[in-house]
């Protein structure tokens, strides 16, 4: 996951900057930030198609994830652990199984630079 991460933030530094301004600016309210957030999401679905298949294959372990650590915003880290490890384990399952068969099928992961 971790090349990805770095092929997203080489080609939308733009939209990684704009986003990151908008969260601090509005005090990490995101939902302040829905446009830059798109621009973000529109540029990495770009930069690294396979992201999209893992949005579409792993779209219901994300917001599991995102409605635990929602649910528990207020948990210290130990107890955030210990209710949304496993949600974590089962999304990065997913998304490690998604990469895995966009290799096996030639897919590429990353845009070429």
């Amino acid at each position: 996951m971790e090349p990805m991460m770095e092929t997203v933030g080489k080609h939308c530094q733009g939209p990684l900057a704009s986003f990151q301004r908008c969260i601090l600016g509005s005090k990490g309210n995101q939902a302040a930030c829905t446009k830059e957030q798109q621009a973000l999401a529109d540029c990495a679905a770009q930069a690294v198609p396979v992201l999209q298949t893992m949005k579409q294959q792993c779209g219901h372990l994300i917001r599991d994830y995102d409605a635990c650590l929602s649910a528990n915003r207020h948990a210290s880290d130990e107890e955030l652990t210990g209710k949304c490890l496993g949600k974590l384990q089962a999304l990065a399952d997913c998304t490690d199984a998604v990469k895995t068969q966009a290799e096996q099928a030639g897919g590429a992961t990353s845009a070429t630079p």
